[in-house]
């Protein structure tokens, strides 16, 4: 047995009910349009609250399958919600670790966790004969998943990726939703309701 706890998503659902969203670094790197589509009515705080206090209960739900020897595996629900690709599993990863997961525990989750889940050893490692993409973060997040990553390089099939001219693209709101399967799904839901 496995479980995903996706501990981003509840965290998003809070945040795009609450006054706060505008705020984080999250929403803002999510198209407008796809948080807009998700939540047309706007802030709710009474709806924040609730879902703030269901985080708090899926991280205890944490702490129970960790004490039962359950496999936790990081996921996202991106993009649903106010969840920013990429982000989203570092958000995740802070999640778990404040959920009690070692933040190793928490790490492998994503990585090599994941990969044996899947029987996919050549996944989530970074040692010879292993695909893997990387991003290198300033510190040592083995000892904690700090709230924010101070990312230092990216490595995308190989190649080094600059992560200002990333987020720059990403802040800038470079997006082509058209044709996007996520999106015509929640415009879909919001036509019906």
């Amino acid at each position: 047995m496995a479980s995903t706890p996706t501990l981003a998503y509840w965290r998003s659902q809070w945040l795009v009910r609450s006054p706060r969203c505008v705020r984080e670094r999250g929403p803002r790197l999510v198209p407008p349009e796809l948080v807009r589509l998700q939540l047309p009515a706007g802030p709710d705080p009474a709806g924040a609250v609730q879902w703030f206090r269901a985080l708090e209960a899926a991280q205890g739900f944490v702490r129970l399958l960790l004490e039962r020897g359950v496999t936790i595996l990081a996921g996202t629900d991106t993009p649903c919600g106010a969840v920013a690709p990429g982000l989203s599993l570092w958000q995740e990863l802070v999640l778990l670790s404040q959920g009690g997961m070692s933040a190793p525990q928490a790490l492998r989750t994503a990585t090599s966790g994941a990969a044996d889940f899947l029987g996919r050893p050549e996944l989530g490692r970074l040692r010879p004969g292993c695909t893997a993409d990387a991003v290198l973060v300033r510190g040592d997040p083995t000892r904690a998943v700090p709230a924010e990553p101070d990312i230092v390089a990216v490595y995308r099939e190989g190649e080094r990726r600059d992560p200002a001219r990333l987020l720059a693209d990403a802040e800038a709101g470079r997006f082509d939703l058209e044709g996007d399967p996520w999106t015509e799904q929640f415009r879909a839901h919001s036509r019906t309701g």
